[in-house]
């Protein structure tokens, strides 16, 4: 899992070219209302719409980003230090802030988590609780509570 769409949001993009099979798949967490754009209309509309492309490029540059620091992380980072970067980023980008904690408001699975960071789920387990051993976190239901400043940037 390396994102999360939310409505609005755009996903497919690397299948826009049309040069290979499809890599990038996607789920639902809730039910949700899809809207498709056959490839060859959305390339019209990009080609009279220059700074719509600009935009794009951006996003998909953005995500290309994200997958790159996750590979980093992945080949040189402790379990530990990948999910406190995952939750961090998680936390910046879907966060809302309740009192002195920020709601990780997309529901997660121990699973979810491990899949993100390349790790067991019970790795993934053991290291959550130490940190709501720690203060810096709390679980309720599939919500994450991250106590502001908690995690430590590395």
């Amino acid at each position: 899992i390396f994102w999360f769409c939310f409505p609005g949001e755009l996903f497919g993009l690397t299948a826009v070219p049309g040069t290979g099979p499809r890599m990038v798949f996607a789920r639902a967490c809730t039910d949700v209302r899809l809207h498709c754009i056959a490839r060859a209309k959305f390339l019209s509309f990009l080609l009279s719409n220059p700074r719509v492309s600009i935009e794009l490029i951006n996003l998909v540059l953005g995500r290309l980003y994200l997958l790159c620091d996750a590979l980093l992380n992945a080949t040189t980072e402790s379990a530990d230090i990948r999910l406190q970067n995952m939750l961090r980023r998680l936390s910046n980008q879907y966060g809302r802030a309740v009192g002195g904690e920020v709601c990780l408001d997309i529901p997660l699975t121990q699973q979810d988590l491990a899949d993100m960071i390349g790790a067991s789920r019970q790795t993934v387990s053991g290291l959550l609780n130490r940190m709501k051993d720690k203060g810096l976190l709390r679980a309720r239901g599939r919500r994450i509570y991250i106590r502001k400043g908690a995690l430590k940037s590395t």
